[in-house]
């Protein structure tokens, strides 16, 4: 499926940032309309789509996963970051 979902996006680091939590309701709302056997099933995120293709798809437009694979940009890696209290900290520099 392809999910309309906004993140988070980090320049500096270039990553997307994504809450696990907020992707897995957007998941459940889509999954109980549709397939509410899917629901609590392993899945996995495999990139983004231009603006472009993914508006296609809400115009209609159908693509074979081969086709889909050709707009996708996929992601290098996962990463599981966590908050500390206080806030995100960088390592501090050595001197």
């Amino acid at each position: 499926m392809s999910l309309g979902k906004t993140a988070r996006y980090c320049p500096r680091c270039e990553l997307i940032i994504v809450r696990q939590k907020d992707l897995e309701e957007e998941l459940c709302i889509f999954f109980d309309q549709y397939s509410p056997d899917l629901i609590g099933n392993d899945y996995f995120v495999l990139g983004t789509l231009p603006l472009k293709a993914w508006k296609e798809g809400l115009r209609g437009v159908k693509y074979d996963l081969e086709q889909i694979v050709e707009h996708v940009s996929d992601f290098k890696k996962h990463l599981e970051l966590k908050m500390e209290r206080g806030g995100w900290r960088y390592e501090k520099a050595s001197r």
